[in-house]
C-alpha cells in the first residue's frame, strides 16, 4: 500500500458534505498532502489504520446519528490540531483504538441504539418474594 492508497481511499467516500481530493502530478496541496501522509507513516500509522480513520471520520460525518459537522479536507485532517491541547492531532480521535462510535451519537440514535440492545438481549426476570412458592415443611 502506499499513499496514493490513501488518497484514492479518501476519494471513494460520497455525500454531501464530503470533499474529494484532486489528483494533479504537479498540485502543491497533493504535495503537502502526500508529505503528511509519509509523516504520519514514520510516527508509526500505517496506510491501513489511516484508511480506517478515514472510514471512522467519514461514518461521523456522513450519517444523519452522529453529531458531527466538521468538514474537511485530507490535508486539514491530517494536519489540523485539536483546539483544547495543540500536541494532539484531530485525526487522532479516528484512530483504531482510540474512536469510539458511541461518544458521537446524537441522543435519539442513542436511544434507539439502547432501546434496540435492550431487545437483543432481555433482563433476566427476576420473580418477586411473594410469587417463590413458599417452601413446604414436614
Amino acid at each position: 500500500m502506499e499513499y496514493t492508497d490513501v488518497i484514492n481511499h479518501w476519494n471513494t467516500k460520497k455525500g454531501k458534505k464530503w470533499r474529494h481530493v484532486r489528483i494533479a502530478e504537479s498540485s502543491y496541496s497533493n504535495e503537502r498532502i502526500r508529505k503528511e501522509i509519509i509523516a504520519w507513516k514514520k510516527r508509526g500509522l500505517s496506510y491501513e489504520h489511516l484508511c480506517i480513520a478515514i472510514d471512522n471520520y467519514a461514518l461521523i460525518l456522513l450519517n444523519y446519528d452522529y453529531k458531527w459537522s466538521h468538514s474537511w479536507t485530507l490535508l486539514q485532517l491530517l494536519t489540523r490540531h485539536r483546539p483544547d491541547d495543540r500536541k494532539i492531532f484531530q485525526l487522532e480521535r479516528f484512530i483504531p483504538g482510540e474512536f469510539v462510535a458511541y461518544d458521537y451519537m446524537k441522543p435519539e440514535a442513542r436511544l434507539r441504539e439502547h432501546r434496540q440492545h435492550k431487545r437483543q438481549f432481555p433482563q433476566k426476570v427476576i420473580p418477586r418474594f411473594r410469587d417463590v412458592p413458599s417452601a413446604v415443611v414436614m
